[in-house]
């Protein structure tokens, strides 16, 4: 395992951060005080509920901030097969919820999320894992690339089916520049490109509200 130096954080991304969100905090609180008071009786409920996730979030910051990544190697396969059983399981009958004609969410003990945004970290740390393995040879397609797009492809299909065609395409888009930040060759990613060109094109005009 790769064992890097950790750095001294950077204090003005930490600071910029830190102002942003107070300005934030107190937009927030500005614009919805009279409308928490009116529809909540209480109008400090947005700004508590605001706070918490501020707080949860920098707890998260701090966490992975020292937290090496390279831990996650290990475990990108089983982020992936997680995955795949979110994806799937949003369409069992009373886990997967339906919202405006879309089967995007999974609701659990009355919260609600989308297996997708899983999806996102989970196809950027296998993508990562695979092309880093010294088994891998950049320049041959089948040793470096073809089992980051399957898994991409697959995941796709199963996004799209929701329908959600603008969180497939980030995913397709993000696998595509990881492979090529690896260094495999460009041409290989041009041939990609110019087989799956056709049948994006049909998945866009297909549905008369993405043309919209």
């Amino acid at each position: 395992m790769v064992k890097i130096r950790k750095k001294d954080p950077d204090f003005t991304i930490l600071l910029t951060t830190l102002i942003l969100l107070a300005i934030g905090l107190v937009m927030i609180f500005s614009a919805s005080y009279i409308i928490a008071e009116e529809s909540r009786g209480d109008p400090f409920f947005f700004l508590r509920r605001q706070t918490f996730w501020i707080l949860l979030g920098l707890g998260g910051m701090f966490f992975f901030a020292n937290f090496s990544y390279w831990k996650l190697r290990k475990l990108a396969p089983l982020f992936i097969i997680f995955s795949f059983i979110l994806l799937i399981a949003i369409y069992i009958p009373g886990v997967g919820v339906e919202i405006n004609y879309a089967r995007r969410w999974i609701g659990i003990g009355g919260i609600t999320f989308q297996p997708a945004e899983f999806t996102k970290f989970s196809i950027v740390i296998f993508t990562a894992a695979y092309l880093s393995s010294k088994r891998v040879r950049l320049q041959d397609f089948w040793s470096s690339s073809f089992v980051p797009l399957l898994i991409m492809g697959l995941s796709f299909l199963l996004i799209l089916k929701q329908p959600d065609l603008g969180t497939a395409l980030a995913i397709a888009m993000t696998t595509m520049l990881i492979i090529f930040s690896a260094g495999v060759p460009l041409k290989h990613l041009l041939a990609v490109s110019s087989v799956a060109l056709p049948a994006l094109i049909y998945f866009m005009v297909s549905k008369e509200y993405r043309l919209k």
